[in-house]
């Protein structure tokens, strides 16, 4: 339901993405965090700043390093009250991204539209790489293709299903799935392997959320972007240091 939201609507869906990430993390420094210390320790480094420019201006090079040790000697301890709602929001921001990247990061393939997939092999290797692939699936071109910069490439297109790729290189293989499909899903978009085949990489199309005069950005530069407008807008809501 999310999944076919935010492909049908990317930037309405991007910035409600972005925005309920914010309010979360938001919320857990609001009550996970002394706000009063916190506000405290602020002022404190904002005077040090003041005086450290005083002193670098006066040319106090004693002065100015006291000041400096200060700070640093503050440091650890506005980190230990940050520590704590990094610690809540860490696995669910982990969470949220990989899910995100699973299933808002590119379009899913068609059934019958061309696509490109990619065997990249390690330095060195020569020779031809040939690619197996079931009856529903069509290779433009020959199966069977020769090493150029270490990587090969094939075009391919199929009807709608789900499907394995095989790659097979001087008694080395390595599978790939594949989905096709209307509907909003894809498989994962790049593998690594430990054989001779290093990655294979299906060349799906990025999904674009903001394109601003043919600057096309992802779901994450799009993410950051609303993100850090919706956190300092929540930080004057909630009226934090």
């Amino acid at each position: 339901m999310i999944t076919e939201f935010i492909h049908a609507n990317p930037f309405i869906g991007i910035v409600l993405f972005s925005l309920t990430v914010s309010l979360f993390t938001t919320l857990v420094i609001f009550f996970f965090t002394d706000k009063e210390k916190m506000r405290e320790l602020k002022e404190r480094q904002k005077e040090l700043h003041r005086k450290a420019k005083e002193h670098q201006k006066s040319g106090n090079q004693n002065a100015l390093l006291e000041i400096n040790k200060q700070m640093m000697m503050e440091m650890p301890e506005m980190m230990k009250h940050n520590f704590k709602p990094m610690l809540i929001t860490f696995i669910p921001i982990i969470i949220i991204f990989t899910w995100a990247n699973a299933n808002i990061a590119y379009e899913p393939i068609p059934p019958q539209h061309e696509f490109v997939i990619v065997a990249d092999l390690e330095r060195g290797y020569v020779g031809e790489v040939n690619i197996s692939v079931s009856e529903e699936i069509d290779v433009i071109g020959n199966k069977v293709k020769t090493i150029e910069n270490n990587q090969v490439n094939w075009t391919l297109k199929g009807s709608e299903g789900i499907y394995f790729l095989t790659f097979i290189y001087n008694g080395d293989s390595a599978s790939k799935n594949l989905i096709i499909t209307e509907g909003v899903e894809y498989a994962k978009v790049s593998e690594k392997y430990k054989g001779k085949i290093k990655t294979i990489t299906i060349k799906n199309k990025k999904l674009v959320y903001i394109n601003l005069l043919g600057w096309k950005i992802g779901w994450l530069g799009s993410y950051i972007i609303f993100s850090l407008i919706f956190s300092l807008v929540f930080r004057k809501i909630f009226k934090m240091p």
